[in-house]
């Protein structure tokens, strides 16, 4: 996304917000030594929040993996480039702070996931 990021974070022992600061903290950090800026580099406060079930796991994972074609920066998930999309689909090797095998497995696999995600390509929002 050209002005935000989604993520969709499993914790088990750490708050979330751990990891949030710690992120932004460590790539602010070099944003501004190799762009040579001074300040802040995030507007506001991230925005997060407990998902209550595995139907809304689901769904948020679709909505992100969609929102670049919403947006229209892509034709398809699987082509934006900043996406896990295709490390989900197996198109592209997994990075390893990924896990691309939950989620698929509620569908018997990739090919099962990838139709849940493109059956909903047409639809102007299903935001969470």
């Amino acid at each position: 996304m050209t002005n935000h990021v989604h993520l969709l974070v499993e914790t088990i022992k750490h708050p979330t917000h751990t990891f949030i600061r710690q992120a932004h903290s460590h790539y602010a950090i070099y944003f501004n030594k190799k762009y040579d800026y001074v300040g802040h580099l995030f507007q506001g406060r991230y925005k997060g929040q407990p998902i209550p079930d595995i139907t809304a796991f689901l769904q948020i994972s679709r909505y992100i993996h969609l929102n670049p074609v919403r947006a229209n920066l892509t034709a398809t998930p699987d082509t934006y480039k900043w996406s896990s999309y295709p490390q989900y689909l197996s198109l592209k090797p997994l990075n390893p702070i990924l896990t691309a095998t939950k989620i698929p497995k509620y569908f018997n696999g990739i090919e099962g996931y990838d139709k849940f995600v493109k059956a909903k390509e047409s639809v102007a929002s299903d935001h969470p």
